[in-house]
Formats: structure tokens, sequence, C-alpha cells
């Protein structure tokens, strides 16, 4: 997620909590203070008609219920009922009236009062009041529209500014993207920039400055060790060479000798495929073109079936898909002739090696010597699965996975029928 995507998720959920919460506390607040003023105008309106019954002035009737005005309904209660309760009530309630003939709402206050002459009554009195279904929707729309423009505009305003602001990090980010490993760090900024953008971008360049010192010096290492490494191994194959040819030389000393060479092919072989694994993890292999992995598989497991001939495997070839992808070419043969050559070197005399070419798929199985492979292990490099021989060096299907990462392939390892397979989607 975006940083920009979750500053505004933050900010939208922020908004609705605190927009919701001065809904609430405006609605409570404000039918609070609605009915505090009526609770006002209603105690005023009670102590006038006390003060007039209290002068002497009571209701012209003797009905035990009657309305004095349009605001003041008395009903005849007992007299213990009236001494006993001397509070004011405040209430919500509807009545209706004949001149609209609906419901209206009113707010009430009742209270207890004796006339001199021992009649006692319970006063109500009324003063209109308001719908609170309708207040709250009116309140509640108008939240709404309110609200959906203020978080409207907040997010606009942030989204700018962060996009202002934030440009010399998105072109630091655009420049790393495509800077590789031993070009030069010529980043350029703006003027204005902030503070921690700054330090950002004077920190990566310090850090992109120590990687291209680091591969150069890997580089120069690489090369001379390469070099150093590969001069007596050279050497110490032609003096077995020149020792074997000796016509003096013994059985058992021409054992010794074809002992030291296979050792003298294999630190060959583990050099070159080192160097290979540093020159892909540096992105020394940078010729991009098209090239057809389906005719580079079947050309390699012709070649490799023939130098196997001896182990008598079987060779099956399944679909003819005309994989195309762009890579650098001597990749792409390395990537296929270690899958082929592993899948032949690990399986048993007699055994088969099967290449399926569909769609954007190419899988490569071969029958097995043992069970399964260790699935968290059989990338690493110098591991050897229960079927590895002695001339393997551990490094073959390394290298399969350090191409594929480079090119975003995905390969995928799976034992079924007694069989190892490897599939390559690209």
């Amino acid at each position: 997620m975006k940083l920009i995507t979750k500053i505004l998720i933050s900010t939208v959920l922020s908004l609705i909590v605190i927009i919701s919460a001065w809904m609430a506390f405006t609605y409570y607040s404000t039918v609070s203070e609605i009915y505090e003023e009526l609770d006002e105008y209603l105690e005023k309106y009670a102590e006038g008609l006390i003060a007039r019954f209290d002068s002497g002035i009571s209701p012209d009737t003797l009905a035990p219920n009657f309305w004095v005005n349009s605001n003041c309904f008395m009903e005849r209660i007992s007299e213990s009922y009236g001494r006993s309760d001397g509070r004011w009530e405040y209430s919500n309630d509807e009545i209706y009236l004949d001149d609209i003939r609906e419901e209206q709402e009113v707010r009430t206050l009742e209270f207890n009062y004796g006339f001199p002459d021992g009649r006692w009554y319970r006063v109500n009195v009324i003063s209109p009041s308001f719908d609170k279904e309708d207040f709250s929707e009116l309140l509640l729309n108008s939240s709404i529209l309110l609200g959906g423009l203020l978080i409207l505009s907040i997010v606009l305003i942030i989204t700018y500014i962060i996009y202002r602001n934030m440009k010399p990090l998105y072109r630091l980010l655009e420049w790393l993207r495509r800077h590789k490993v031993g070009e030069p760090a010529d980043f350029q900024s703006s003027r204005k920039e902030i503070t921690e953008l700054r330090l950002i971008r004077e920190a990566v360049m310090e850090s992109v400055e120590r990687n291209n010192e680091i591969y150069e010096q890997q580089k120069l290492f690489i090369g001379n060790a390469s070099h150093e490494m590969q001069t007596p191994i050279a050497v110490c194959g032609n003096a077995v060479e020149m020792l074997a040819e000796d016509p003096d030389i013994t059985e058992r000393q021409l054992s010794y000798l074809e002992r030291i060479n296979e050792r003298l092919n294999y630190m060959s072989r583990l050099n070159r495929t080192l160097l290979m694994l540093s020159r892909i993890d540096n992105n020394r292999y940078e010729d991009m073109q098209d090239v057809c992995l389906g005719e580079i598989a079947t050309k390699c497991a012709g070649d490799i079936s023939e130098i196997n001939r001896q182990k008598n495997i079987r060779l099956e070839t399944d679909g003819d898909s005309r994989i195309k992808v762009k890579m650098d070419p001597t990749l792409a043969g390395s990537l296929v002739g270690n899958l082929v050559k592993n899948a032949f070197t690990h399986s048993p005399e007699g055994g088969t090696v099967r290449l399926i070419l569909r769609d954007r798929r190419l899988t490569v199985e071969n029958t097995a010597v043992s069970g399964p492979l260790d699935e968290t292990r059989i990338y690493e490099r110098f591991y050897k699965g229960g079927d590895a021989k002695g001339k393997s060096t551990g490094l073959g299907l390394s290298i399969v996975d350090a191409i594929s990462k480079r090119y975003g392939f995905n390969i995928k390892y799976t034992f079924r029928d007694g069989m190892h397979c490897f599939t390559v989607n690209v």
C-alpha cells in the first residue's frame, strides 16, 4: 500500500469518527437547549397560573376535568394524592389537534395544586415542541452533505500537499529503479527540499557510492581470482597428461593421475560456475534478445542425451511450444542447459528424462533414484540431494534460480510418480 493511500484512508476514517461524534454532540446539545428553553417558558407560565390562583382567581367551573385555555388542562385529583406529590414533572407527549387533524409533539409540565376550598387538581401546562424524528433526519442529511464536502476537501488538499512536497522522493525512487550497480550516483535534487527528504537522498547517495566501490572491488577480485585459479589448474592438467603419456608409468600411478585429473576438472567447472553466478548477481549479462527456450531445450536435450548414451536414458519430448522470451542468450542457454543436464546427471541407468513444452511453460522431469528432494534447500549453493553424483558441483539449480529471479520467472519443484519435476513459467 502506498503511503498516500494509507494517509488518506486513516484521514477519512478519523474524519468519519469525528463527524459522527460531532453529529451526536450537536444533536443532544441542541435538543437539550431547546428543552431547557421550553421548560423555562412552562415554568414561568405555571408560576403565573399559581399567582392568579393564589390571588383568588379560580376557574369558573366545577367540572372534574377541563381546559383552562389552549395551553393548560386541569384534572381533578384526591386531596391525599395531591398532598403526597409536590414535584414538578417535565415530559414529552403528543396531543391531537382538531384544526390540523394530526398529532402534535408537545412539552408538558405537570404539578399538583390545591384551592382554598379543598379542591385539588393535576395541572398540565402545555407548549408546542418539535418533532425529534424530523429534526434528526434534517441534522443527519445536512451533516452527511457538509461532512462529505469537508472530507472531500480535506482529502484533495492532503493529496495535493503530499504530491507536491514528495516529488523529490518519487524522483529519487524512479532514479533508483533505473540505476544499475556500477553507474555513477548522479541524481540531481531540487533547490527547495524538505530536511527529511534531503537526509534520505544523502543516505541513498552514500549507499550507492559504497555499493559501487564494493562492486568494482568484487569485479576486480573475481577477474583476478578466476584468472589466477584457472592458470594453475590448466598447468596441472597439462602436467598430468604428460605424466600419463610416460611409457614407464605404472598402472597404480596412472590411476592416481586419473583421480587427480578428475579433481582438476571439477575445480575448473566449479571456478567457471562460481564466476557465472557472480556475474549474474552483478547484472553483467545485459545482451537482451528474443530467444526461443523451446528450441534451446530440444537441442540441448538431444546433445546431452548423446553424451550420456552409455546410461541408456530414454529421452521423451512432449509439445512443441515456441516459448519466446527477451533475455540474454547466454543465460537462456545456461538456464535450460542446467535443468536438462541436472535431469540426466541424476537419473539412474535405464531411466527416463521427459521434456514438456506447453504454452509459456517449460517442464523437465527425470526418474528419481530415491525420494523427493528438500524443497527448502534445493536452490542453495553446494546443496546436493540424495540422487547427487560425485561429479556434481551442487550449483546447477542455484544458477537456474538466480537466472529465474533476474527475469521474474517462476520455478517450481514437485515430486510425482517417482519423478523429479522442475517447471519454469516465463
